[in-house]
């Protein structure tokens, strides 16, 4: 373009918007509601009109809601004016488990995220009629009902950035079931410390019977289950119950704690869906189902209406979400896939709001694993929030490890490969929510991501200080085709074993010793780091070299912790990995620290109720020598340190 030409455009925006100011300061000072309307109850606004910056709704998509009401988000500006008490506010409701998940993936403070939403700005809302139904920390926006008629009124408050449609959803809607339909299964019961029933290849083509042989199965991670609600007293989940580790729960339709079937407001079969993902990420019924994460704890969240004649509202959703962050959510597995108002245009990862709050999600240190869909083979079929950007969006293969023709395909519209990943998702056993002990088989992307889920949860528990980027990329890029990824299996089907050792790892030459001792280790880091090195060897002692030696001179177990990148998001911890013993072991020194005091009794508890680390040697811990651990030698102790009772033998 010429120069002069340039210097007019130039001079032609800025005059365009200043006619945009001043056409705004006009509308600020004379009330909208004077402005016409047509009789259809359309909106006569132009694409390239100053309003158009501010109401984000195509005429086609008002032209297909029907009534005089509209479901719309309002996003603001700013936040208001924010006090020392709004961030007191944002903090008490980040619970701890929360606030570790978050400094571990380099978020050490209150977010802009987190502070509240200016309640000024939706009161003024309300009192101009607006009937208020979710606010988004988040977004910093809201959503209201609203009648047509004042949108306008609503574009006039200067607070106002963006106003559009509540977009609806259908969830993940299986796309076959198969009761009675019995499909080709392995039983391997005699070569497996569970017995996961018909269950068994849905977890063995991810490796999880791998990972559970080695103790990894969810522990100390929490999972927030988002669907259409759970049959709690389906016997799959007695043993959740029964150790407590359903930590909360929340019905966003009824906005009640309870994400049963109230059989006085739902329809039958509401919560028919999400009991079945729900086992199949975390059941536990030997010989019958065996999910991978079957240890893990969880929130449940109570997010789609099956009986609504209208889709589901993405506002709930994104509630859910929040709520989900908030109680320390590590991975969020979700079956919510289809867009009822979105085009292929809007799957770029920046514009639906359901992925919008994915993204944040994942910025907050969150795993969030989606459904991609049941709408292919054809490509560019997948649907928000499966394009978000470091979501895993999660396809389904069958038996034969073959991509099912129902799975959706990507691209994203801005040319991202989608699905991530794949699991077993045809043929899939599951408890089903028509009676508290029956079980069936069926197909669709809404089994493959709550197998996917529970494996992260696997992997997540076997090294509590992973960032979700080690999470995200050590699944990913240890899938069975990470060389070759396509728009069909993305980077294929995740192995969970493999992952394991993807990313920050060593090994030593020796772990345990007497006296002293003087370990080699070694960086067997995948992807190999090319200049950083952080070691921590436990006893306050680091090193900055790829292959360190380390001299451990004091009895006592030791844990081992490698970084290997500058930001500290890529990191191996290996709990008690060194041991060094007393040059002469005394009896009833459980934790060798070189004497006998109460803390070998808090030891002795944590190993016997708590299933804490094993007395090495093990023999240690037998104090009265009557060849078992037990009660009897916490006993033993603590009659020796309190009431002048015989001392822990040793044999």
């Amino acid at each position: 373009m010429f120069p002069a030409i340039q210097r007019y455009k130039s001079l032609q925006m800025t005059l365009i918007a200043k006619i945009c100011l001043f056409l705004s300061a006009i509308l600020i000072s004379f009330p909208l509601s004077s402005m016409s309307i047509d009789p259809a109850g359309r909106f006569p606004v132009s694409e390239d009109s100053c309003v158009s910056r501010i109401i984000r709704i195509p005429q086609s998509r008002l032209n297909s809601v029907s009534g005089e009401n509209l479901k719309i988000w309002v996003f603001f500006r700013d936040k208001g004016a924010i006090d020392k008490n709004d961030v007191y506010l944002a903090e008490s409701r980040i619970s701890e488990h929360a606030r570790k998940r978050r400094q571990r993936n380099g978020v050490k403070n209150v977010t802009f995220a987190d502070l509240p939403v200016c309640r000024e700005y939706i009161d003024n809302l309300t009192n101009n009629g607006a009937r208020l139904r979710r606010v988004s920390r988040w977004l910093n926006a809201a959503s209201f009902v609203i009648d047509k008629k004042i949108i306008y009124e609503i574009a006039e408050f200067s607070f106002v950035k963006k106003i559009t449609l509540v977009a609806g959803y259908n969830r993940s809607v299986p796309y076959r079931y198969d009761n009675g339909v019995i499909f080709p299964d392995i039983d391997t019961t005699d070569k497996q410390s569970l017995d996961y029933g018909m269950s068994y290849t849905q977890n063995n083509m991810i490796n999880v019977p791998l990972m559970h042989q080695m103790g990894y199965c969810g522990q100390n991670v929490i999972i927030a289950m988002l669907d259409t609600g759970f049959k709690k007293s389906h016997e799959i989940f007695d043993s959740a119950k029964a150790t407590n580790r359903i930590i909360a729960e929340y019905d966003f339709i009824r906005d009640d704690d309870d994400t049963q079937d109230d059989l006085a407001e739902d329809i039958n079969g509401q919560h028919n869906h999400g009991t079945s993902c729900w086992s199949v990420l975390a059941g536990n019924d030997p010989g019958n189902l065996i999910g991978p994460a079957y240890k893990a704890r969880f929130l449940l969240a109570k997010t789609e209406d099956i009986g609504s004649e209208t889709p589901i509202e993405e506002d709930n959703w994104v509630a859910a979400m929040e709520w989900a962050d908030s109680l320390g959510a590590d991975v969020i597995s979700s079956s919510l896939i289809y867009s009822d108002w979105y085009t292929y245009e809007d799957m770029d990862g920046a514009t639906c709001i359901t992925t919008l709050a994915a993204n944040t999600a994942y910025a907050l240190g969150i795993l969030v694993v989606n459904s991609i869909g049941n709408r292919g083979p054809d490509i560019g079929t997948l649907s928000a929030p499966s394009d978000a950007f470091k979501i895993l969006s999660c396809g389904a293969v069958d038996f034969f490890e073959d991509i099912t023709e129902f799975s959706s395909r990507g691209p994203t519209y801005d040319n991202r490969i989608k699905p991530e990943v794949c699991a077993m998702g045809d043929g899939v056993y599951f408890a089903f929510a028509y009676t508290d002990t029956s079980y069936a088989y069926g197909a669709g992307t809404s089994y493959s991501a709550p197998l996917i889920a529970g494996a992260a949860a696997v992997l997540l528990s076997s090294n509590t200080d992973m960032s979700v980027l080690q999470l995200r990329r050590s699944l990913i890029e240890t899938a069975s085709q990470a060389s070759s990824p396509d728009n069909e299996y993305g980077w294929g089907i995740i192995d969970v074993r493999a992952a394991l050792e993807w990313g920050p790892n060593f090994t030593a030459d020796t772990t345990v010793g007497y006296g002293s001792l003087t370990v080699q280790f070694t960086d067997l880091s995948d992807p190999e780091p090319t200049s950083y090195w952080r070691w921590y060897f436990g006893d306050g002692d680091t090193s900055i070299v790829k292959n360190p030696i380390h001299n451990y001179t004091q009895p006592g177990n030791y844990t081992v912790t490698l970084k290997i990148d500058p930001d500290g998001l890529l990191i191996r911890k290996k709990e008690n990995y060194i041991t060094v013993f007393p040059a002469e072991i005394i009896p009833g020194d459980v934790n060798n620290s070189g004497e006998v005091n109460i803390l070998d009794v808090t030891y002795l508890v944590g190993y016997l109720y708590k299933g804490g680390p094993e007395p090495l040697p093990l023999n240690v811990g037998d104090t009265n020598c009557d060849g078992s651990i037990n009660l009897l030698d916490i006993t033993q102790i603590i009659n020796y340190l309190y009431k002048g009772g015989p001392g822990p033998c040793f044999r």
